[in-house]
């Protein structure tokens, strides 16, 4: 079935950068997608390529979710900008991965499914 969903996603990870070039972290939120609504528990790593006001990145997330939502995995490249010494803005395109379970409740019976879906979404985060 294709369609077409609205969703949004408000995160906070927590993470230790190790170098200029690699972080690791824990991250948790509020996700909502097409009724589906989710507490999110996920690790997320991050590489960005050059050490630079302006910087590539890659960062990959991967957990599970408490609510309607079950496996979590987060894929996105973009592009950091510093806007300050200790402060940047990060804006990608990422995919993201959710199985989700839908209730259907019924004349006789009430019953859930689980299904995958996948999504592409605009990223802008903020890093302090």
């Amino acid at each position: 079935m294709v369609g077409s969903h609205f969703g949004l996603k408000l995160t906070y990870i927590n993470a230790v950068q190790f170098n200029p070039y690699f972080s690791l972290g824990v991250g948790t939120g509020l996700w909502i997608y097409g009724g589906a609504v989710g507490i999110p528990l996920f690790a997320d790593f991050r590489a960005n390529f050059i050490d630079s006001r302006v910087s590539p990145y890659f960062s990959a997330g991967i957990g599970h979710a408490i609510g309607d939502m079950y496996f979590i995995l987060n894929l996105t490249p973009g592009v950091t900008f510093m806007v300050g010494n200790r402060s940047a803005m990060n804006v990608g395109l990422g995919y993201q991965g959710l199985q989700v379970y839908w209730y259907d409740y019924g004349w006789y019976d009430d019953y859930y499914y689980k299904r995958f879906l996948s999504t592409l979404n605009l990223v802008v985060s903020f890093s302090f």
